[in-house]
């Protein structure tokens, strides 16, 4: 679930909502035994971002992303460049 927010035909900011579904094989040592186990769950993710639109076909921007897995909060940052085709 995405909302954007346009200034001008140029400059866009938006907010998402979105699924993480992930699942993990791990070992842990119980008496001394390596005892295996999994997890698997979903997970919100939250983001924020902003795009700037050049030259018809290119894109930059940034985002800034977070969620959290098994209690641990998880920050991402990036940046992202588009050519629309």
């Amino acid at each position: 679930l995405r909302a954007s927010y346009w200034h001008g035909n140029n400059l866009e900011g938006y907010a998402k909502i979105s699924a993480w579904r992930w699942s993990g094989d791990y070992q842990a040592l119980i008496n001394n035994q390596p005892t295996p186990f999994s997890i698997d769950a979903t997970d919100a993710v939250l983001s924020i971002g902003m795009n700037g639109y050049f030259l018809e076909r290119y894109s930059a921007g940034v985002i800034y992303q977070t969620v959290e897995l098994e209690g641990q909060r998880n920050i991402m940052v990036g940046g992202v460049i588009g050519v629309r085709f």
